[in-house]
């Protein structure tokens, strides 16, 4: 597994800003051996660096299955690659809250 996270410390930088370690999560959702948080950072590395061409169009399975992407593929992608489907998780707070949608 590639790993694309950087780590910011650079020693040309002298503020204290620039001295905090490195957190890494116990979680592991999709069980690749690379914890969450890195894993959600390289997954929105690895889409971008796809150089996606954007475009307003619906896509009935939610996820867009050609060159095109959406404004929220980043994020959706990025989570569904770590183990996390967003669509799913956002359709099941919808129905698990209806009264914080104002969905009929």
């Amino acid at each position: 597994m590639i790993n694309f996270y950087l780590n910011t410390r650079n020693s040309q930088y002298t503020n204290d800003y620039f001295n905090i370690d490195t957190y890494t999560s116990n979680i592991d959702m999709d069980n690749d051996g690379l914890d969450d948080e890195s894993d959600i950072l390289n997954n929105a590395y690895l889409y971008i660096s796809t150089k996606p061409k954007y475009k307003s169009k619906y896509y009935s399975g939610g996820y867009s299955d050609d060159e095109y992407g959406v404004c929220t593929d980043v994020v959706a992608y990025s989570l569904l690659n770590a183990g996390y489907d967003l669509m799913e998780l956002v359709y099941q707070d919808i129905l698990n809250n209806k009264d914080d949608y104002n969905i009929d």
